[in-house]
């Protein structure tokens, strides 16, 4: 049994603590090569806690709808995420940016207020929407 990338071995483990926490994706073969982001999708974006925990969704070029509406590029489960609530954008050279759409409850960047400019989103960092966040 691997959580990510990690093998767990017989050794009791806490749910709650690493490698078992909120959004591990766990597995019951090796993790493969082919976890790696497909050629045409430059990014990926996991949902790290919140309902969603555990999704990843693959980014491909573009600017990505998230919100709670089924017409959102990105749907979140979460009600205190706006229908439509933030909208990431992958340039074509890979840089990846996010931007608030007028959400009621705000969107966060490594605990930083986003506005309705778009701001870098680096790889790893966290972003919060809602009860749900996500990580490049």
């Amino acid at each position: 049994l691997y959580a990510g990338r990690e093998r767990l071995d017989a050794q009791r483990r806490t749910l709650g603590e690493p490698p078992l926490i909120d959004g591990a994706v766990l597995s019951l073969q090796v993790p493969g090569e082919d976890d790696a982001p497909a050629d045409d999708a430059p990014a990926q974006l996991h949902v790290v806690a919140g309902p969603d925990a555990g999704g990843v969704h693959l980014l491909h070029g573009g600017r990505i709808r998230i919100g709670r509406s089924a017409d959102a590029d990105v749907p979140l489960d979460d009600p205190d995420v706006s229908r439509i609530h933030c909208a990431v954008t992958v340039a074509d050279d890979g840089r990846v940016s996010v931007a608030d759409l007028g959400s009621t409850n705000g969107t966060t960047l490594e605990g930083a207020a986003v506005g309705d400019r778009p701001v870098p989103l680096a790889p790893g960092a966290l972003l919060r929407l809602g009860e749900s966040v996500l990580r490049l």
